[in-house]
């Protein structure tokens, strides 16, 4: 092994919420000032309860997403010249070319299926295979299952079942998210730790009713009315009943009521970080769950 090099070498600690504590170390470590550092955690939003003293001033957070469609482009060897075209587009209010606007909707097509997994991306642009892009986005649900039972405690079942219910949530009309779904006599405050469980993990995102479209709209939060989205749409596609995977890159993308369209949108916006809400004139009476 190569020696490390004052001034001159980065260390890398990965899956820092399997050992929260490392956390607090990393103060002292930032204090010699030798070297620097990157911790990285998929699950830093559960486990602040573990980790014994914050490094406050000593650690510079930054929540990462999976790639968002510029970048999945990126990724497709899609130039800059044509990017720079398509926001020149959106600017101005200009239609595109054709030609242009049919490739692009193509690869946005392939984007919700696909979604913006790195591992994911990969295997699709290696093989061009869907039935293996299925297959790694399964294994991450799967990871995600894994990380729920590993790290919810006496909620693992309920956060399980709250993050299953997401995709049958979507296809409905409305979207919103419905207690009654999961348990005959709900009570928001029995799910409300799960359903926030699985915000902090940073794996879905909370869309909150405002009661008026007033600003800011956040004192104008309904917080027992919401629905769900997926931070990555190609895992809620694979968590989708049915093959719609064909659906999708067929042209078809307002299947399932338009869920999977608008979980595409709802997460960008989230990835370039926008608060979500949204407005029910009819329903702003309505109760929660």
């Amino acid at each position: 092994m190569e020696p490390f090099i004052e001034g001159g070498t980065l260390i890398f600690f990965d899956e820092v919420q399997s050992c929260p504590n490392a956390r607090t170390a990393i103060k002292f470590l930032v204090q010699d000032g030798r070297f620097d550092y990157i911790e990285s955690g998929s699950l830093f939003g559960i486990n602040y309860q573990d980790v014994s003293s914050y490094p406050v001033g000593f650690e510079m957070q930054h929540e990462m997403h999976s790639l968002d469609f510029e970048e999945y482009l990126w990724g497709k060897g899609i130039g800059e010249e044509v990017i720079a075209v398509l926001r020149e587009s959106f600017i101005q209010r200009k239609p595109l070319n054709p030609i242009i606007h049919k490739a692009m909707m193509r690869n946005f097509r392939e984007y919700m299926v696909v979604g913006g997994m790195p591992r994911v991306i990969n295997k699709f642009i290696e093989t061009g295979d869907i039935s293996k892009v299925i297959q790694e986005q399964k294994d991450i649900i799967n990871g995600y299952r894994d990380d729920v039972k590993k790290y919810a405690g006496t909620n693992k079942n309920k956060v399980q079942e709250t993050f299953d219910s997401i995709p049958e949530q979507l296809n409905k009309k409305n979207k919103r998210y419905f207690l009654t779904m999961l348990s005959k006599e709900p009570r928001m405050r029995t799910y409300k730790d799960s359903i926030m469980w699985l915000f902090d993990a940073n794996i879905a995102s909370p869309f909150y009713n405002i009661s008026a479209i007033e600003f800011p709209l956040s004192l104008n939060e309904k917080r027992n009315l919401f629905k769900v989205y997926m931070k990555d749409t190609g895992l809620l596609v694979a968590m989708s009943f049915g093959n719609i995977q064909n659906e999708v890159l067929n042209g078809n993308i307002e299947i399932n009521e338009g869920s999977i369209l608008e979980n595409a949108l709802a997460e960008a916006f989230v990835k370039n970080g926008h608060r979500l809400n949204y407005y029910d004139r009819k329903k702003t009476n309505q109760h929660g769950n």
